[in-house]
């Protein structure tokens, strides 16, 4: 049974038992999603292209990422585009191929994982209720600390033998029965080994499973979205090496002596920028004026940029790049004509290419009308321009079938239709759907745990949402970590 809080609500019934589950990544959702599907008796596959659990904590398998697309691809292919076994074949279907770095790369990318990244909230905050770090554990660490504790994570609770390792996702699509009645889903893998016998070699092979339920744990920051600029294509022709996103930035010294742009200023690119201005010749920033999104998310962004480096010349938005004489020119009128690198620090898009079938593609750049749903408004719709999901209840699960279900979505508090609709009032589509202030964050725990109460799962919720209520102390302990000790001075207005 399936309801929620909601007295207007009726109780949603399954068509079928719910028996098999399908969990899509070994990431920091994947892994205790999987436990606890696993916990309440539930058969769970788990399916990870990568060759470790940890998901974007990973070091990079590589240490160059590809360039970034531009322009960027859209949501149904931004990440992959799928690989399904030649038509006729009978499966399992295997080929053996020569094992170069470029088929590597193209099932399972690099992570975004700079040498020098640590979290960005506090391991106090960061961790699992039933799992501690180790004594001692300071607040912020590097990443392999991190690593290190998904792993362990993994281990202790034996979760690495549910899960088929490089292996990817290559399509989920309903499962129907002889008279056309729906029986689930069936997803379509796709697996790199390394051939024992043969140096060189590397086996692919692809099936297909069945399942009740599938619930996608695949993170959202591996499609790296650039702005469509006007005379960014053909820059990007005549100078590909000057081109990058953040997803391939791995430390400060490649750019030694360089002047450098670096576009956009979230948690990344202020990294970046604190990290290159001792090595560059000059570094650049460039902003947005002015924030969108939750109070608190503003004022944090408006601390963020408090902190960063006099060193670093801040500018405004490009207006278009000019290849022909290597000048790039903003929207006041400024024009840099000594740019060596660009760095775009300006996001990910939402990619689920095994979804394509609930994907109805839009121009990623700018944002589409009505933030991606305009012009179909189609209830089956889950994605379209790769700024937000659509048609998600509790942004987790997908309210024409709740069989298909999400995990680590930014949080926003939504509903079946109705609900989500209302919800879609107050905060408008868009990236914006799933950023919560901290009073909706709270109204989102405290409905997910109340719900769990009601359905007897008592074991392993605990409220435990006090440091919900106390949003500006944890803001400023995020902050001053970014400011690496630099006095931070909150703005009257974010």
């Amino acid at each position: 049974m399936f309801s929620t809080n909601s007295p207007a609500s009726e109780p949603f019934r399954f068509e079928h038992p719910i028996r098999d589950v399908a969990v899509v990544g070994a990431g920091p959702s994947g892994l205790p999603a999987a436990r606890f599907l696993r916990e309440v008796g539930l058969n769970v596959r788990v399916f990870e292209r990568q060759s470790v659990p940890g998901g974007i904590w990973n070091a990079p398998n590589y240490d160059q990422a590809p360039p970034p697309t531009i322009p960027t691809r859209p949501s149904s292919i931004a990440d992959y585009i799928p690989s399904l076994p030649p038509a006729g074949v009978t499966l399992p279907y295997e080929e053996v191929r020569e094992d170069d770095r470029a088929l590597r790369v193209d099932h399972s990318p690099p992570n975004p994982v700079y040498n020098s990244l640590k979290n960005n909230v506090p391991t106090s905050l960061l961790k699992f209720q039933d799992f501690p770090w180790p004594p001692g554990t300071e607040d912020i660490i590097p990443y392999a600390d991190i690593t290190a504790y998904l792993h362990s994570y993994a281990s202790h609770f034996n979760l690495k033998d549910l899960v088929s390792y490089d292996t990817r996702v290559e399509r989920v699509e309903p499962r129907f029965g002889p008279t056309g009645e729906r029986e689930g889903w069936r997803v379509w893998l796709r697996k790199l080994e390394s051939v024992a016998d043969r140096e060189g070699k590397v086996k692919i092979k692809w099936w297909f499973e069945d399942f009740d339920a599938v619930l996608v744990a695949a993170g959202h920051y591996s499609a790296p979205f650039v702005p469509n600029i006007e005379g960014l294509v053909e820059w990007q022709a005549k100078r590909a090496e000057s081109i990058s996103h953040s997803k391939a930035y791995r430390r400060p010294n490649v750019f030694a002596n360089q002047n450098i742009l670096v576009v956009g200023c979230g948690t990344s690119g202020l990294d970046i920028v604190k990290e290159l201005h001792p090595h560059a010749k000059k570094v650049y920033q460039s902003l947005k004026p002015q924030v969108d999104g939750a109070d608190l998310y503003k004022r944090l962004r408006a601390l963020q940029r408090s902190s960063i480096p006099a060193e670093v010349e801040q500018v405004a938005e490009i207006a278009r790049f000019e290849p022909e004489n290597g000048k790039i020119v903003l929207v006041d009128g400024v024009v840099l004509g000594d740019i060596d690198h660009v760095i775009f620090s300006t996001g990910y898009l939402f990619s689920r290419p095994f979804l394509d079938s609930f994907t109805y593609d839009l121009p990623t750049s700018p944002p589409s009308p009505k933030g991606g749903l305009a012009p179909t408004d189609k209830e089956e719709v889950i994605l379209t321009d790769g700024h937000a999901h659509h048609h998600l209840y509790l942004d987790t699960f997908y309210y024409p079938d709740p069989t298909l279900a999400f995990v680590g979505l930014p949080i926003n508090t939504s509903a079946m239709r109705d609900e989500w609709q209302k919800r879609v009032a107050e905060k408008g589509y868009g990236e914006n759907l799933h950023v919560l202030g901290p009073w909706l964050e709270q109204e989102w725990v405290d409905t997910i745990t109340d719900w769990l109460r009601q359905e007897g799962y008592t074991r392993f919720w605990q409220r435990d949402v006090a440091w919900l209520r106390k949003p500006d102390e944890t803001m400023q302990k995020f902050a001053a970590s970014e400011a690496e000790g630099d006095q931070l001075v909150e703005p009257a207005d974010a």
